[in-house]
């Protein structure tokens, strides 16, 4: 695996899945668990951190990218604390490793990755998943699908002319049927005199 690549996370409370790769290359992800229900932030903060520094010090990356956070109206100051500290926490530590860092908002990655920026409850998550699997992403969590879709969001940014080489976006996406049945060209057949 090359360093110098871009590493994105799917930044939430308990757990996140991430993306590394090279701009062109196909990418590697995971997911991780940060906390149990009644762990205290400190041990949470811990965590991250920890998991942070191993994963940059794997990967090298040049780029971490993750989506802005939402909080949802009724955010209780538990999960504030947890998001807006995840926030400051890697951000700090990429300043301090010399990493650059992007944020691009949820209906910016959202709109990108599937085509449309705003999706009723309960079908982002699997429009993600669907177009995860397009990309050959398979299998993936929610929140590997969703450190996915920014994946290919951030190559499309920092890295357009690999991005415009992999065909991003469903415009791009061919049906899964016609892919598979899509076969190589043979040369002219020339008839014998």
């Amino acid at each position: 695996m090359r360093t110098g690549g871009i590493l994105t996370a799917d930044l939430s409370g308990r757990s996140t899945g991430y993306f590394y790769g090279y701009p062109g290359d196909f990418p590697v992800w995971g997911h991780v668990r940060f906390a149990e229900p009644d762990d205290d932030l400190g041990t949470i903060g811990l965590n991250v951190s920890s998991w942070f520094r191993e994963i940059t010090q794997r990967y090298e990356p040049k780029w971490v990218v993750w989506e802005q956070f939402y909080l949802a109206p009724v955010a209780n100051a538990r999960t504030v604390a947890i998001l807006y500290g995840m926030n400051f926490l890697v951000h700090t530590m990429c300043k301090k490793s010399g990493i650059l860092v992007k944020n691009p908002s949820i209906t910016q990655v959202a709109k990108h990755f599937t085509g449309k920026g705003r999706w009723p409850k309960g079908e982002k998550k699997a429009a993600t998943q669907r177009m995860c699997a397009h990309y050959g992403f398979t299998p993936v969590t929610e929140d590997e699908a969703d450190a996915g879709a920014v994946w290919i969001y951030a190559e499309a940014a920092l890295a357009p002319k690999s991005a415009l080489e992999r065909g991003v976006g469903p415009l791009f996406i061919q049906p899964a049927a016609s892919r598979k049945t899509r076969a190589r060209p043979q040369p002219a057949q020339v008839p014998l005199l």
